[in-house]
């Protein structure tokens, strides 16, 4: 699985490190670290070190120094020594522009599976205060995208299905999230005129069995198309929504891009688009 994790100098990015890391300790991830300074367009990048060349404000050369020394340090091993086990060092990239954009590009470039980035919830989930960044990235990415906020305390992946074409890399990103958070995983169909479509009804019968053998037991919701904005209101509180976003998912229908910015806006635990 390929990751990338955006970050700048401020605190939210420690905890997207610190989930990014947790999710390699299970996967054996490649994750790439990628620091963005505000200002003109003048990319340069470097996969493993720093570019000298790069006028970048010592603050956030600083820190992602400290992001990669963090990111280590939650295997025990020095900065200095190889892995003997587990996920290799990141990569490190830094650029310099318009957020969005520089993350979307990279993303694209590195063919990522995974894209994470922390953001200022108690200023309506901001970055570089900026409150479109973290919702463009949800809702423009190509690949996955988990917006980590607060430490809140997480009870359930809400997985919400409304279409049959379900990637790999997604299936595996849930059982992971299930895994770091130590939650219990709920499905949820969506009914459309009042009837579960039969593709829909298989592919959760065949998500039961398929995280069964991973030793996760979903159990099953479903949800009238009309009424799921009330529901993604009252679940988001403090279960980690899982939308999965495909091209041709009813939820791409249903839940407008100004509905999932109000959602990462709004919701007080993590967010996480599968696609």
């Amino acid at each position: 699985m390929q990751i990338l994790v955006a970050v700048n100098t401020e605190p939210y990015s420690n905890l997207a490190v610190d989930q990014v890391a947790r999710l390699a300790a299970n996967t054996n991830a490649k994750v790439t670290i990628l620091g963005i300074a505000q200002g003109k367009h003048n990319r340069a990048k470097r996969q493993t070190s720093l570019p000298a060349n790069l006028e970048i404000d010592d603050a956030l050369q600083g820190a992602i120094g400290e992001y990669r020394d963090r990111f280590v340090g939650h295997f025990a091993r020095s900065v200095q020594m190889p892995f003997e086990s587990g996920p290799e060092a990141p990569g490190i990239r830094l650029c310099m522009g318009n957020a969005s954009k520089e993350i979307l590009s990279e993303s694209r470039e590195l063919e990522s599976d995974l894209i994470v980035l922390g953001c200022d919830d108690a200023n309506g989930c901001t970055w570089n205060n900026a409150q479109e960044v973290p919702r463009q990235i949800a809702s423009e990415a190509y690949c996955s995208v988990y917006i980590a906020k607060k430490d809140t305390a997480v009870d359930r992946v809400v997985c919400c299905l409304g279409h049959e074409e379900i990637s790999q890399q997604s299936l595996e990103m849930v059982s992971q999230f299930v895994t770091l958070y130590g939650a219990r995983l709920q499905m949820v169909g969506l009914l459309e005129r009042g009837e579960l479509k039969s593709d829909i009804e298989k592919k959760l019968g065949w998500l039961i069995s398929y995280y069964g053998t991973k030793k996760i037991e979903p159990w099953v919701e479903v949800v009238e198309a009309r009424k799921f904005d009330d529901f993604v209101a009252s679940e988001a509180r403090y279960a980690l929504m899982a939308l999965w976003m495909g091209k041709e998912a009813l939820l791409r229908r249903i839940f407008s891009k100004a509905k999932m910015s109000r959602l990462v806006k709004t919701s007080e635990s993590s967010a996480l688009v599968l696609r």
